[in-house]
């Protein structure tokens, strides 16, 4: 006689990969004649799961999120019973398509899910009501900025920071993990944009791809997104989502603590790093561009950041598979790029002492 269980939404059924040991447990000793299908929106509980039967036993099937054009078909069939009968105009003058498209283009660009979908529509239904107005572009983004993962779960240690990177969805992850690769190379001394000098550095930095940078320094947030998007737009699997997504994004980890974004004055320079100083106190400077500048958020540590990533450890889910190896491939860069110039400052440095014994 052979069993089959199936476990649907198996990250909101487990709290914890802990939970899942007595199931798996059991399946060790039950492999002949027991089979189990476990669906969930991550694997990182299963991959966490230290009593796992042999790998040889696990076939797993990966399901990319949804684009914007079927996250708008399911949309659209959800409220198709609206827009049948005597309620029809008022319906599509209440969902206006407009609104309806920038709903699902925001939410690909997040997660892909539709449950984040209709929580984020809910939200914006909510809104319109009590404005006793419709669902507008404008609703759905004020929706948008105020939707906040409905998972709260804290990793073995009790990380509270950790905690709310692991909780976020993907395309913030790969914001987190872009940002601390931009300060990491201003850090090194590197420019964000490949057509720049090299910064000039008089301190000796160490090479370890574990070096923790500066989070007092801020980025500029143009300067920001287009290296985010040159990362990302080498990765087969994973792309850069728009300048106005993005924003979407920083405002969601800025509000979870993670991020912080400021106006400063000045102009940026071409390698993303702002000069030091306080923009207030230099009132006779004249006419200055003010732009906006992003940073880790007070207390957050690369460390913490880092290991919540899981940058440094193999898993089963391929998305974060990729994020691990746009790690591995940008340290390797940034190494490459620091010895090149290295060796150039030691044949400069050689040139001109060269040219001071021959005068």
């Amino acid at each position: 006689m052979h069993s089959i269980l199936v476990l649907d939404e198996l990250d909101h059924i487990a709290s914890d990969s802990q939970s899942l040991n007595k199931v798996f447990a059991a399946l060790n000793s039950q492999l002949s004649n027991m089979r189990v299908i476990a669906i969930a929106n991550t694997h990182t509980l299963t991959s966490q799961t230290h009593a796992l039967p042999t790998e040889s036993n696990i076939t797993t099937l990966h399901f990319s999120p949804y684009k914007d054009s079927q996250l708008l078909k399911i949309v659209q069939a959800r409220l198709a019973p609206l827009h049948i009968g005597p309620s029809a105009a008022a319906a599509k003058e209440f969902f206006p398509t407009p609104a309806l498209m920038l709903l699902t283009k925001k939410v690909a660009a997040v997660t892909g899910d539709v449950r984040t979908l209709f929580e984020v529509l809910r939200g914006a239904v909510d809104m319109a009501v009590k404005k006793a107005g419709n669902v507008t572009p404008d609703v759905i983004i004020a929706a948008f900025k105020a939707h906040a993962p409905t998972t709260s779960r804290t990793p073995a240690g009790g990380n509270e920071m950790i905690s709310k990177v692991q909780n976020q969805p993907m395309q913030a992850r790969l914001v987190l993990l872009s940002l601390v690769l931009a300060l990491k190379r201003l850090e090194s001394n590197l420019p964000l944009s490949s057509g720049a000098s090299v910064l000039p550095s008089p301190i000796k930095r160490a090479r370890s791809t574990q070096a923790v940078v500066a989070s007092s320094l801020s980025i500029d947030k143009s300067a920001f997104h287009t290296f985010y998007s040159s990362i990302l737009g080498r990765s087969e699997i994973l792309s850069p989502v728009s300048r106005s997504d993005l924003d979407d994004l920083l405002n969601v980890l800025e509000g979870h603590g993670l991020v912080v974004l400021s106006t400063s004055v000045g102009s940026p320079s071409k390698t993303g790093r702002r000069a030091l100083g306080r923009s207030s106190s230099f009132g006779g400077l004249g006419k200055q561009s003010s732009a906006h500048d992003i940073k880790l958020g007070d207390g957050v540590r690369v460390e913490e950041v880092l290991r919540a990533l899981r940058v440094s450890e193999a898993t089963e889910d391929i998305q974060e598979e990729e994020l691990r190896e746009i790690w591995d491939r940008e340290n390797k860069k940034i190494l490459k790029e620091v010895k090149a110039a290295e060796l150039k400052a030691q044949r400069e440095s050689g040139a001109k002492f060269v040219d001071a014994m021959e005068d």
